[in-house]
């Protein structure tokens, strides 16, 4: 990323490979980062000649909001603000990961965690209501 203005990631469910966000050249402003589910993996949040986390977090998202996520993997020494450092996957309690089903479970400690009261994490009924007819053209 770079030179982005306004940029909210919110609620989202993503179980990827690589970083969490990459950026370079000019600085990100306004972004802002909550209540999703993440795997940090290697880096987390790096940018070009930072060290990953609350360094490039300064650099290159100067004054975001990374609150009232479940980062996967991660470090809490090196993002200090409200976030879930989660081992693993099976820790936070999801319906089904290996099936695809990433619901959180009655007993999950994303329940209602959010920011806002709500689980943290994508909203699966309101997304599938939201697409629901929505036709595919090949």
């Amino acid at each position: 990323m770079t030179e982005t203005e306004g940029v909210v990631v919110e609620h989202n469910t993503v179980i990827q490979n690589g970083n969490i966000a990459t950026a370079y050249g000019v600085a990100n402003t306004g972004f802002v980062f909550r209540n999703n589910i993440v795997m940090h993996n290697q880096y987390g949040f790096v940018g070009d000649s930072r060290a990953p986390g609350a360094d490039s977090l300064k650099a290159y998202f100067p004054g975001s909001i990374v609150t009232h996520n479940a980062i996967i993997g991660g470090d809490a020494s090196i993002i200090k603000s409200r976030n879930m450092y989660p081992v693993s996957l099976k820790q936070i309690k999801l319906a089904n990961p290996e099936g695809g089903d990433y619901k959180s479970r009655p007993e999950s400690p994303l329940k209602k965690a959010g920011s806002d009261g709500q689980d943290i994490g994508c909203n699966f009924d309101v997304l599938s209501a939201a697409i629901a007819g929505v036709v595919r053209r090949s």
